[in-house]
Formats: structure tokens, C-alpha cells, sequence
């Protein structure tokens, strides 16, 4: 993972994390690029990836 998707799914977690504070859903799984999500019952995948312009 380079320097700049790290910083993006670590401000991403952190955002996520509040909300879970807040009582608004939880992080249910961390993948290298991903963050899975919950709330009320429903499973969201937030995914972070670079598009190449070519």
C-alpha cells in the first residue's frame, strides 16, 4: 500500500470510528484497501483504489 492509500483509509477509519462513537454502526472487517462497514444490519464495503488514467 503506498503513502497516499494509507492516508486516505486512515482518515476514512478515523471518520468511520466516529460514527461508531456516535452510535451509528461499526466496523465489522479491515482488508489492506477496504473497510466493511455495518449499520442496521446492512454491510457496506468502503474500498479506497487508484485509477490509472491512460
Amino acid at each position: 500500500m503506498n503513502h497516499v492509500l494509507t492516508l486516505l483509509v486512515n482518515q476514512i477509519r478515523t471518520a468511520l470510528e466516529k460514527l461508531g462513537r456516535e452510535g451509528v454502526g461499526y466496523v465489522n472487517s479491515e482488508y489492506s484497501n477496504s473497510i466493511e462497514y455495518c449499520v442496521d444490519g446492512r454491510v457496506f464495503e468502503i474500498t479506497i483504489k487508484e485509477r490509472w488514467k491512460g
